[in-house]
């Protein structure tokens, strides 16, 4: 029970953190300070929707397509540490994604 507590906690946070900060984050294109990323992006009905781009604090990015909030579709997954590009520090995924999945 205490995970659960904690999970929608840390999601609660930061979704009352998200904020628009340019464009139009309700239909269409805009960017969006999610709290732990920046979206830049389609948007529908006030989701992540079709084309676009996010970039974590920890140095995740993703850019490829999102349905309803998720990765979904084609896109590439990559982190780099700062400094650093050698094994354990850095990977990408480029391929097809399911429901915030990598899928193959």
């Amino acid at each position: 029970m205490k995970q659960a507590i904690v999970i929608i906690f840390c999601c609660t946070a930061a979704i009352a953190k998200s904020q628009c900060l340019s464009g139009d984050c309700k239909n269409g294109w805009g960017k969006r300070d999610m709290g732990y990323a920046v979206y830049e992006g389609n948007f529908k009905n006030g989701k992540r929707t079709g084309k676009g781009k996010s970039t974590a604090a920890n140095g995740v990015e993703y850019d490829g397509e999102w349905k309803d909030n998720k990765r979904d579709g084609t896109g590439k997954a990559s982190y780099k540490v700062k400094g650093y590009d050698f094994a354990n520090k850095s990977w990408n995924y480029d391929g097809t994604w399911r429901n915030d999945m990598m899928e193959g």
